[in-house]
């Protein structure tokens, strides 16, 4: 049951040496293995001072900021406090804001200050210079920064052809804008463009550095103004090279250059290397060097702790120890050999993932901040880690000349472990600590970041530090909870205060824990500065109700400090939105533009003006599109084929009508393949798409043409008659379970089921083409009947039990899953919920007919379950595509087919014959890419048939075809082996005995080479392949042009010799074996090699399932009248029991892409349910469900039972056993009753429905 929820996270042992130690923990280090470490006050580094953590506020990530400070402001700045007080917060100490180009920079849009060369900079806009600003309220000291990622159109055009002075003056505008409008100077400008450097690419754009320093330097107010502004580059991903390459050419770049920022990186480069000892040599300062971008942590603490609680909630990859460990590898890590990379300073992107779910890169934070209406926050215990190095050093006072930042003690500054994408891997370090001191008083503090499952344990030696070698050290911990603890019991705790003995004394660190030592005493210099458990309350984040409305002029909210209201101190942000493409504005009046190419704006005539006061207003024509971020691909200063978007409200709601006023543009001139509509999509969940991002979406054209789109593929369009495009329209577009219909003028014009389901619960997405759409008097409503509200559950709300008896006993309104069995839990992208899964595979088929996969193929057409392809067909190991008339064939015989592809936002379409004739279209257009079904046919005549495919607008793909037939098959399981998953001896004794594993023998010193398509190995080394696998059959595998023969031994017996097939790519296959162990051997034997490598592809293994294995299931229970189950699932076979009655039996959930819906249930009772679901075939992945919530009164579906009783009606129980007749006739009538009551449930229905079919199934004849 799910109700209010209360959630909740070893590290430290201090002695003076010669005292007995105690620990709690598996592992303990002995005495001998302790490390000293000497914290000598002259062993600095006189080159690089401590900077610390930053933050990034770009990409759209701190949006929703601006509306918790609207909303709720006292939850506002709680947040800020948390992330910037020096004391009691993370104390971040730099902030970077995207300069933006209104086009999308990875998880959304960031706005232009300038959209037009006449335009006076508007720093209002978007939320990061007001975000920057406030930070600095907090504590003045904290430096800021700007950097592009994308351009606006008119200054890439002077750009594009080495002529900067337009981006010059967007710069300096800025930069100006910021002083004059937040009171403070930028103290950092970015030149270079995010992560155009790339890996040593050496993508400098050497010749805009120049013109950037030379012209600021010619400003006739520069030393006023600008002389303390200092300048970076160049923000490379993984790349010191290029820019210090650049410098070391350019002596005048070198001077004016004061930083070289780099991302998820932890060692230099040679370049680096010589440049900064030229500088030295010169006499010079070394550069500083910053991580200018790295990740926070990934999927909160709480998640963890249920998923891997080997790790305390704490350790893992991209956990909180992980994270906070970056910042002294980028110092100091033993892998960078002679080139370290001595970066001072990380900077999370983001801090605050202020940002709806589902965009692109969510979730990372140190505070999640997704629910502006109701107030709701979460501080995860990354906050607590930063703590750990910001509050035990003293940063700048920059009112001073001095410069007072910590230094770095070397030899006691150190990490070392495997490289892992900007920090080093788990459980693969020995030690990772920094120690820092005060260049004046020289009191020190130690950071001890340990992300293993081993005790780490240190003697500190504390000398040449001007009297405080003794002076007393305070601890520091955050660790793991104790058992039915609060997860953040143990988070930033004062352990214990130590006085050293000659400056000696010990320290242990647990598994998975972060430690600081400091002569510091913060905690009584520092009113609340230890951490209190406050574990977050989940019941607080509340649904944003409806109905919801916004007419966009926002009276009743006051003006600020400088006398502007809520618009204008917003820069026109409305509220709640998130712009993904374009640039969605609030407007007090309809303007257009005087002149194409300028700011200055003049009346536009529009209808019912005194009814629109203020309006929203998509800003972006196509004169203006900005120049994508396109250095991950693409081509510089392309505008962008995705149209404007934003996406608004709460990823919760279920059945709701939204709509708005609408008023076309038809002033902006038509641009070439840019369309002037009106758009509203329901229920967006993920990124993805080039209109919206929702999967189901409405357009109304300027010509009076309406589509409604289900992931990107039109399924329902046609004309308005009448429709006049310069006047005012309302569009409504409905979702009411999975029925959309589309409203205008408050007429229904299309209505479109999805049978499938796609997506039952989402926010509102908000969209038009690139022109000056207006939009007033945005409603979204709940219906009639339905329910709008749900609660959505991770998949990692739960827990894995020995037993279901376990699990049912679960009373954790928390985290209610309860896993038995086979499960699996992943930390994945973010294309998932909270990036995680929870997967479980089941060794039997979901499904027993034939399978003729898109590598059978054949030369000879007609030839059966083969397929022949005609054209120039292209092909990998997951699917063949085609284009443009090419065809492919299929001969079969059975009685149904199922067609299935790769679908994706590039494929097309495909018409599909059978025998002979037009049947069909197969659609291949996806928002995300993914296999599906595209095409079926069923109660076909059980005889030959011939499908032909031809592809006709874009690619169409063939992965497999599914023919059901009414010949008995014996059940079967296929394993593939991929080439490189072996086990490579050299030694015969060296084979083993497991199971299903592959030994590769080969002679010598040498392995076998492979990769993901195939193995190889030199036949002068005599190799071989020997396989141990149990099951009934085998494949072995291999490429479709070798020539050689090789010979095949079975168990022990000479097969003989085999060539490989060249249409099926097998060299050896066998079936029917008694189903047990046996052993393949593949080697040449006496046959003359005609290739110089023996050649494996793999092998596939065939079984017989054990049916009677129990099966891995979920159980939960839930309040509300059904719920979705989500999530990408490959292909399932499941059985779905409610309160103890199975109401599904045999449901096979076929494939779905991320966040899409695999199960939905429907019509129970308003009341605390018991649900399980049992996995019986194939691959089930759990992202996560939404459970409805509320009265939900849809009818109860009984066409499925009508359907199964009609079918019955002509049976005689003279045709019958008596026993099974009386079955069979006891079942029907009882489904008759519920047939016949109105009062029946879903689950009585369901229950009927499953007792009727077993008891036909049951039926004996005589």
């Amino acid at each position: 049951m799910l109700g209010k929820k209360q959630l909740a996270s070893a590290a430290l042992l201090l002695t003076l040496p010669g005292l007995v130690t105690m620990t709690t923990g598996d592992k303990v280090l002995a005495d001998e293995e302790r490390e000293t470490i000497t914290i000598n006050g002259n062993d600095v580094d006189e080159d690089h001072r401590f900077k610390g953590f930053g933050t990034v506020s770009a990409n759209n990530t701190t949006r929703l900021m601006m509306d918790y400070k609207e909303e709720n402001p006292e939850a506002y700045w709680e947040i800020m406090h948390q992330l910037f007080d020096p004391e009691t917060g993370a104390g971040l100490a730099h902030v970077k804001v995207e300069l933006g180009a209104d086009v999308n920079s990875s998880s959304g849009t960031e706005p232009a200050t300038k959209r037009y060369e006449d335009e006076p900079a508007n720093v209002l806009r978007g939320a990061g210079f007001q975000f920057a600003a406030d930070a600095k309220s907090i504590n003045e000291n904290i430096t800021t920064e700007i950097l592009r990622w994308g351009e606006p159109r008119w200054t890439w055009e002077g750009a594009a052809n080495q002529n900067y002075e337009k981006r010059y003056q967007w710069y300096k505008d800025t930069m100006d804008a910021v002083e004059e409008e937040y009171g403070f100077k930028l103290d950092y400008v970015g030149l270079t463009q995010n992560e155009r450097a790339q890996n040593g690419n050496g993508r400098i754009d050497e010749e805009w550095l120049q013109y950037f320093t030379t012209s600021l330097e010619d400003e006739p107010n520069y030393a006023e103004d600008y002389e303390d502004i200092k300048l970076v580059a160049a923000d490379g991903y993984r790349d010191t090279s290029s820019i210090s390459q650049t410098l070391l050419d350019h002596e005048n770049l070198r001077e004016d250059i004061d930083v070289i920022s780099t991302h998820y990186e932890i060692s230099g480069s040679d370049a680096l290397t010589e440049l900064q000892n030229t500088l030295k040599d010169n006499g010079k300062e070394p550069k500083e060097i910053w991580i200018s971008e790295g990740v926070a942590p990934m999927v909160n603490a709480r998640y963890r702790e249920n998923m891997e609680p080997q790790y305390n909630g704490l350790g893992g990859q991209y956990g909180i120890v992980d994270v906070t460990s970056r910042i002294i590898s980028a110092y100091s890590w033993e892998g960078a050999g002679d080139n370290p990379l001595n970066a001072v300073s990380f900077d999370f992107q983001p801090s605050v993932s202020a940002f709806y779910e589902g965009a692109s890169y969510n979730p990372k934070h140190l505070i999640s901040a997704k629910d502006p209406w109701s107030g709701f926050y979460e501080t995860d215990g990354g906050l607590q880690g930063v703590r750990h190095v910001m509050n035990f050093v003293e940063h700048d006072d920059r009112s001073t000349e001095k410069n007072e930042r910590w230094q770095y003690v070397q030899g006691a500054t150190y990490s070392d472990g495997e490289f892992f994408d900007g920090g080093v891997e788990v459980d693969t370090s020995t030690r990772n600590y920094m120690t820092l001191k005060d260049p004046e008083t020289d009191d020190y503090s130690t950071v001890f970041a340990n992300n293993t499952e081993d005790i780490r344990r240190y003697t500190i030696q504390a000398e040449q530090l001007n009297g405080k070698e003794n002076a007393p050290v305070h601890i520091w911990e955050t660790k793991g909870s104790e058992d039915d603890g609060a997860i953040d019991e143990n988070w930033f705790q004062h352990t214990e205060t130590v006085t050293p003995e000659n400056g000696q004394y010990n320290v242990e660190v647990s598994p998975y824990s972060i430690v600081t030592i400091s002569t510091l005493d913060k905690q009584a210099e520092v009113e609340d500065f230890e951490y209190e458990s406050d574990p977050v309350d989940t019941s607080d984040n509340t649904i944003l109700s409806l109905p919801y409305e916004d007419d966009f002029e926002y009276d009743e909210y006051g003006t600020d400090e400088e006398g502007r209201d809520y618009i204008e101190r917003r820069g026109g942000t409305p509220r709640y939105t998130t712009d993904q493409t374009g640039a969605f504005e609030v407007v007090k009046e309809a303007t257009k533009p005087k002149e194409q190419g300028s700011a200055e704006r003049v009346e536009r005539t529009i209808p019912q003006a005194d009814d629109h006061g203020s309006m929203l207003q998509q800003k972006i024509t196509p004169d203006i599109i900005g120049a994508e971020w396109a250095v991950w691909g693409g081509n510089d200063g392309a505008a962008t084929d995705r149209n404007p978007t934003t996406n608004i409200g709460d990823h919760r709601w279920a059945n709701y009508k939204a709509s708005y006023d609408f008023l076309l543009d038809t002033h902006t001139p038509k641009a070439e393949n840019r369309s002037n509509y009106a758009l509203i999509g329901v229920r967006q969940v993920k990124a993805g798409g080039s209109d919206s991002q929702a999967p189901y979406n409405a357009k109304i054209y300027e010509d009076g043409t309406y589509e409604i789109l289900n992931m990107g593929s039109v399924v329902k369009e046609g004309t308005v008659d009448g429709f006049d495009s310069s006047k005012w329209h309302n569009m409504a577009l409905e979702a009411k379970e999975n029925t959309f219909t589309l409203y205008l003028d408050e007429k229904e014009i299309a209505s479109y089921t999805d049978e499938e389901e796609t997506v039952m619960a989402g926010r509102v997405s908000l969209g038009s083409g690139y022109y000056e759409t207006l939009i007033d008097n945005l409603k979204i409503e709940p219906l009639d009947g339905y329910s709008y509200e749900s609660e959505k559950i991770d998949n990692a709300q739960g827990h894995v039990y020995d037993s279901k008896e376990e699990a049912r006993n679960n009373d954790d309104d928390v985290n209610p899953i309860g896993y038995v069995g086979d499960w699996t839990y992943s930390r994945t992208g973010y294309d998932h919920f909270n990036r995680t899964l929870m997967t479980t595979e089941a060794d039997v088929p979901v499904w027993n007919g034939v399978d003729i996969g898109h590598q059978d193929t054949t030369d000879t057409q007609g030839t059966l379950n083969k397929v022949y392809y005609s054209g120039d067909w292209s092909s990998n190991g997951t699917n063949a595509w085609g284009s443009g008339g090419e065809s492919f064939e299929i001969t079969f015989k059975g009685n149904e087919i199922r067609l299935y592809g790769i679908t994706n936002p590039s494929n097309g379409t495909a018409d599909v014959y059978l025998d002979g004739e037009q049947v069909g279209e197969a659609n291949y257009l996806n928002n995300s890419e993914m296999e599906q079904m595209v095409w079926s046919a069923e109660n076909l005549e059980e005889t030959e048939h011939t499908l032909k495919v031809v592809a006709n607008d874009g690619y169409a793909s063939f992965t497999h075809a599914e023919v059901e037939t009414s010949e008995e098959r014996t059940l079967t399981t296929k394993d593939t082996l991929a080439p490189d998953q072996f086990t490579a001896v050299s030694q015969e004794s060296e084979i083993g005995g497991e199971e299903n594993t592959v030994y590769a023998y080969r002679e010598g010193e040498n392995d076998w080479g492979a990769n993901s398509t195939n193995a190889w190995a030199n036949f002068d080394d005599n190799p071989y392949i020997l396989v141990h696998f149990t099951g009934t059959g085998i494949d072995y595998l291999a490429g479709a042009g070798e020539e050689t023969a090789y010979n095949v031994e079975l168990d022990g017996e000479d097969m003989g010799d085999h060539t490989v097939d060249s249409e099926s790519g097998i060299r050896y296959s066998v079936r029917n074996l008694e189903e047990g162990q046996h052993t393949l051997k593949v080697s040449l034997g006496d046959n003359e090699a005609k290739e110089t490598y023996m050649d494996y592809r793999g092998v596939n293994i065939y079984s017989t399932p054990d049916t009677e294995e129990e099966a891995s299931s979920m159980v939960f229970d839930f309040e509300g009248t059904g719920f979705n189950l989500f999530g990408a699932t490959p292909d399932a076979l499941i059985d779905v029991y409610v309160d103890g009655t199975l109401i599904q039996e045999d449901h096979r959930i076929r494939a779905t892409g991320a966040r899409q819906t695999s199960y939905v249930l429907r019509g129970l009772e308003n009341k605390t349910h018991s649900a399980e679901i049992v996995v019986k075939g194939g691959s089930f992945v759990l992202d996560g469900m939404d459970v409805i919530t509320g009265e939900n009164n849809i009818d109860v579906d009984k066409a499925a039972l009508q359907e199964l009783f009609d079918a019955q009606q002509d049976r005689n129980h003279k045709d019958y056993t008596k026993d099974s007749w009386k079955t069979f006739h006891k079942a029907r009538q009882h489904a008759k009753q519920v047939l016949k009551n109105p009062q029946s449930s879903q689950i009585d229905v369901y229950a009927a429905q499953t007792s009727l079919q077993q008891a036909v199934e049951g039926l004996v004849e005589k």
